[in-house]
């Protein structure tokens, strides 16, 4: 395939800052986005633009294009690892594509770093060459990530957030009593130091309370609502209009 120079895609020199990165992406995605261009080729420039920005943004990334793409002119015909100019995504396989690689995965891995593989890329007239390995981290339905810090939320019953509880509370290591202080909110978010992915310094868990209400399906449970109405002297509407 052709070796493509995503810092002449992008308008920018090699040594470009992030931030000078950043602002020649947003320059061009305006300039060639098909909903607004005028220009024959709009589309496949702002495809060309987005597939350059996406290696470039991350430091990762761009470290690892710039150690394959050099001694490369634009033009000229090379052999990338699979997938390499499409979208920075790697198959576990090197070499001539028919074996497979068990890989060790560092604990703490993040999303898009970047695993190199020394001599199991694709051979040459000398040696092989390096195969890079973009990570992807699989979606989970109890946890959000960002960076290394995660966060999840936690169902409490109301006395629970009204009178301040400890409860389990799930984290990447499994699950953890977690002390709830005393006239909790729906939505607050309570801190794990430490417990988010490994690393140095390892990442933190936050935890988002939400608070459930027993549902009123039962004459007793009817009742204490009942109670509760004539008992407190509260509006939730109160504060908002103070």
């Amino acid at each position: 395939m052709e070796y493509k120079d995503y810092y002449a895609v992008l308008e920018v020199p090699r040594g470009a800052s992030q931030d000078e990165i950043k602002r020649a992406y947003r320059k061009l995605a305006r300039r060639f986005h098909p909903d607004v261009s005028q220009e024959a080729d709009a589309e496949e420039r702002f495809k060309a633009v987005q597939e350059a920005y996406e290696v470039l943004k991350d430091p990762e990334k761009r470290a690892a294009y710039d150690q394959l793409g050099q001694g490369w002119r634009g033009g000229q015909s090379f052999r990338p690892p699979p997938d390499w100019g499409a979208n920075f995504e790697f198959e576990g396989a090197g070499g001539d594509g028919s074996r497979t690689l068990r890989v060790t995965v560092p604990a703490g891995v993040t999303e898009g770093q970047v695993i190199r593989l020394a001599g199991q890329g694709r051979g040459g007239e000398g040696a092989a060459g390096d195969l890079y390995l973009q990570v992807r981290l699989r979606p989970d339905p109890r946890f959000e990530l960002d960076g290394r810090d995660v966060t999840s939320t936690l169902p409490v019953a109301p006395w629970e957030a009204a009178l301040g509880a400890t409860v389990p509370a799930p984290t990447l290591g499994g699950d953890v009593e977690l002390r709830i202080p005393a006239g909790a909110r729906g939505g607050q978010k309570l801190r794990l130091r430490g417990r988010g992915l490994p690393g140095d310094p390892p990442g933190d868990a936050y935890v988002v309370l939400k608070i459930v209400l027993p549902p009123a399906d039962t004459p007793r449970a009817r009742e204490l609502y009942e109670a509760m109405r004539r008992e407190l002297a509260f509006d939730p509407r109160a504060a908002d209009r103070s």
